[in-house]
């Protein structure tokens, strides 16, 4: 819309005024988006905030976490806030869910609709790892489902409040709907499976999505879950582990109704979270068993509820986080190799993982003049190896398929040799099946691995080499 403006210009000498119409381009939209009333045009202290000098903003940097913040069940909004802009809170806290026109438009509606919740700030919450300020809006005082919000939260005295960054607030980022939540494992009660419900609970993430290669069923129907690296660091206490049916692979949506298995285990201090496995989860009770065939996500509570281990909320939000319980193909990384004389009793989560980080070296691998296999290891996997130690050369389908074959009793073809490690030799570890019984076999496919007797240590071909089959050797 074009708008006339009269300007006055006084031309000096001329004793009289010049009435000139100025003609302005007016952008209807910029001026409505000037004038349109957002919740930063509230007066809140008709909503219980006391008239003072306003002595902090503190600011939120990340647009609208819409997806993190939804109706409960019940339909209580929760909405949880931490890092910087909750560092130093104290006293009491209003949070205001003001109604806006829709998801992408945070203009107030007519008449101005404002829910309040109160808190009390946790000083006792870090605010790296807790939630100082989580307001609640229950009771008189819920949201309306299906209606659009967005939020300002005052202390109460007047002198701090917290908003939304100004670009967000313009773009309307700082917009949500409430609605209920997909449900996910997120949105379990975890009190009803032995999980004490806590204060303050601390996230460790899983930063990779589902390893669902290395995660399967044993033969025995047992699924197992092992976590290691930095978010098992200083673990400590009794953990569970909880398995989730879902819809599908493709869906971490909770089945209906509600189906959930539990696994319990201590967390091993001794264990290194670099090398070893703090945390070991099996699914091995009769009314525990994982159901083959079913999909599931998982998530680990510490039983006390003061710490949880969880995915990446990226995998959660794209169903990165599920795992189908099905029997792993049966490579040698399926065997129990205490039947070969490894020791049992070394702890499961402290066994020393070494790894040969090249594919196979068929042409080095070779029976030798007396016609038996040899096998030596050298360089960075063997630094430092002592001991007794056993390998195991375990037949497999054919050189490009790694998978077990078997014998009549449905067992696998396993022949074993021994040596002592010389750490002052080129090659520490030699092995050569010259025993009767253990010889390998002309034409006959292999693949390795190799365990310190004691348990404590094994050295294994590279995962991806294993995935591959470029682990495999021709007896020849």
């Amino acid at each position: 819309m074009k708008k006339s403006t009269k300007l006055m210009i006084s031309l000096g000498s001329i004793s009289s005024v010049v009435v000139l119409p100025l003609v302005a381009a007016a952008c209807g939209n910029s001026t409505d988006r000037a004038n349109r009333k957002t919740n930063q045009s509230i007066d809140f202290t008709k909503y219980g905030v006391e008239s003072a000098t306003l002595k902090k903003e503190r600011v939120l940097i990340h647009p609208a976490a819409r997806d993190a913040n939804k109706l409960d069940d019940n339909g209580v909004f929760t909405f949880s806030l931490h890092l910087e802009p909750t560092r130093g809170v104290t006293g009491e806290w209003l949070g205001f869910a003001s109604e806006v026109r829709s998801l992408n438009d945070n203009t107030l509606v007519e008449p101005e609709t404002v829910k309040v919740a109160t808190t009390q700030a946790d000083t006792t919450a870090d605010p790296e790892k807790g939630f100082p300020l989580v307001f609640k809006w229950d009771g008189n005082n819920k949201l309306t489902e299906g209606k659009y919000y967005t939020f300002v939260f005052w202390k109460k005295d007047g002198t701090e409040k917290i908003v939304f960054k100004q670009e967000f607030i313009n773009s309307s980022q700082d917009t949500f709907r409430a609605e209920k939540r997909r449900k996910t494992n997120q949105t379990l009660d975890f009190t009803k499976y032995g999980i004490t419900k806590a204060a303050t609970v601390k996230d460790r993430v899983l930063i990779h999505p589902a390893a669902r290669d290395a995660n399967k069923l044993d033969q025995d129907g047992v699924f197992k879950f092992s976590l290691h690296l930095a978010p098992t660091k200083g673990v400590t206490g009794t953990w569970i582990g909880v398995a989730s049916e879902v819809k599908s692979l493709e869906d971490n949506t909770l089945v209906e109704p509600e189906s959930v298995k539990v696994a319990e285990t201590e967390a091993d201090t001794a264990a290194d979270s670099e090398t070893g496995f703090p945390l070991i989860f099996k699914w091995d009770k009769e009314n525990n068993k994982l159901t083959e065939g079913k999909a599931y996500t998982f998530v680990f509570w510490k039983k006390d509820g003061t710490e949880r281990i969880v995915f990446k909320q990226e995998f959660i939000d794209s169903s990165r986080d599920t795992f189908l319980a099905e029997k792993a193909r049966r490579t040698n990384q399926t065997i129990d190799f205490t039947k070969y004389g490894v020791a049992k009793d070394f702890p499961e989560g402290r066994v020393l993982t070494r790894t040969l980080i090249h594919p196979a070296d068929r042409r080095s691998n070779k029976f030798n003049a007396q016609g038996n296999f040899r096998f030596a290891l050298h360089l960075k996997p063997v630094e430092g190896a002592t001991g007794e130690w056993i390998a195991l050369a375990t037949e497999v389908n054919s050189l490009s398929d790694n998978t077990l074959k078997l014998d009549s009793n449905g067992n696998p073809i396993v022949k074993k040799a021994t040596t002592i490690a010389k750490p002052t030799e080129s090659f520490p570890l030699e092995f050569i099946w010259s025993e009767n019984g253990q010889k390998l076999e002309a034409g006959k496919f292999y693949t390795f691995i190799f365990w310190k007797k004691d348990g404590s240590e094994k050295i294994v071909f590279k995962d991806e080499f294993i995935k591959t089959s470029q682990d495999t050797f021709k007896a020849e």
